[in-house]
């Protein structure tokens, strides 16, 4: 049996699944990435599941970042480029946290990222210098 730890969708009156929707979970973060080509690594809180991205004012990459890895920054240059996902200027996206790791739960309560073994790690950059870029835990 698998855990679903992923927050669920709004449902209809009729119970159906609403398309397009940001899922029933409350905020546990939100990070601000301002005017800056140097890419940022965000360590999720133990609770995220979850995660949306929004490109403001220039296009966005974001790849997710493993724990051993000491090398976290993005490369959007093609020789050695290593991102995951492009964010177009002006769109916002959703990703559900992939799982990372298999884990072994200790004897005391941890948070549902934790418990999944999912990413602990983002990272984030702007495609231009003047760029802004947000992004929201859930």
């Amino acid at each position: 049996m698998s855990v679903n730890p992923y927050p669920q969708l709004p449902h209809t009156k009729g119970n159906d699944v609403m398309q397009n929707v940001v899922p029933t979970a409350s905020i546990k973060a939100i990070r601000v990435l301002e005017q800056g080509t140097i890419s940022s690594v965000y360590s999720l809180t133990v609770d995220t599941t979850f995660i949306e991205i929004a490109a403001v004012t220039a296009g966005a990459a974001m790849r997710w970042v493993r724990l051993a890895e000491t090398e976290a920054s993005i490369v959007t240059v093609i020789a050695g480029a290593n991102f995951e996902h492009v964010i177009p200027l002006g769109t916002v996206r959703q990703f559900a946290v992939p799982i990372e790791t298999m884990y072994q739960a200790p004897s005391s309560m941890v948070g549902a990222r934790v418990q999944n073994g999912l990413f602990a790690r983002v990272a984030v950059k702007s495609l231009t210098a003047l760029g802004s870029v947000m992004l929201t835990e859930f």
